[in-house]
């Protein structure tokens, strides 16, 4: 990818660290700006991101441990989205907090949330598997500006820059990529500088980056045989593969 391609992904992280940063409109009501603006359809993950963000506003000392999302309407880029957020419940260990995002006076999204004090427990985890470091391996906008350059424009590959690099195991476009249909390994990395120790933008940014790839992952089996139109993943609206930017 040219240079261009690259700066415009370092834009998109800056400009994502500003969104977040929510303007409080009243106790438990945030307006949110959008990463671009337009009459287009919002970036699912955009607010997603901006409802975790908004929760922690009004939490402290707390860390979220796991969050539920509905996608219900379209969100149109052109407008602000405002983010209202019920206190469930103030525990001496758990805080739930529920997030409405509201746009034209409807709720486009709402986010279930469940923070907790710090606490040692169990853990567990599933081994590394098996597959090279990101050292080893392309930034994906190289890999997809090299196969569109080769391929008309009904086989080429979207090529949006995101606020993080992504790299992956199967180069889009390579005949692994074009074959494998059960997991789709992926190292991502934000684009932009962050401190240390921002639980908040750290889980946000997180959230964020679920909605690069994650639900597409779950059709790659069925690839094949379907059309792609035919498909709908949730509302249009957020179907990260028609937001335009």
């Amino acid at each position: 990818a040219d240079m261009s391609a690259h700066a415009q992904r370092q834009h998109r992280a800056q400009r994502l660290l500003e969104i977040l940063q929510l303007e409080a409109i009243e106790q438990n009501l945030f307006r949110g700006l959008n990463e671009v603006s337009g009459d287009f359809r919002l970036f699912g993950g955009q607010v997603l991101a901006q409802s975790l963000r908004a929760a922690y506003r009004t939490v402290e000392d707390r860390a979220a441990h796991s969050a539920y999302g509905y996608f219900m309407r379209a969100g149109n880029a052109a407008k602000p989205v405002l983010y209202e957020v019920d206190r469930i419940r103030d525990g001496r260990s758990f805080t739930t907090r529920s997030v409405v995002a509201i746009q034209d006076g409807e709720a486009i999204f709402s986010l279930s949330v469940s923070f907790q004090i710090p606490e040692s427990g169990f853990e567990h985890a599933h081994s590394m598997p098996n597959i090279p470091p990101p050292g080893e391996l392309e930034d994906d906008l190289n890999t997809v500006a090299r196969f569109n350059s080769q391929r008309s424009d009904a086989m080429q590959i979207p090529d949006r820059p995101r606020p993080f690099e992504m790299r992956s195991v199967f180069p889009p476009g390579s005949a692994q990529w074009q074959q494998e249909r059960y997991w789709n390994p992926v190292w991502i990395r934000f684009s932009a500088a962050v401190e240390r120790g921002d639980d908040a933008l750290a889980r946000s940014l997180l959230a964020y980056a679920s909605d690069m790839g994650m639900v597409s992952t779950a059709l790659l089996p069925h690839m094949g045989s379907f059309a792609r139109s035919e498909v709908q993943i949730g509302p249009r609206a957020v179907d990260s593969s028609s937001d335009r930017d």
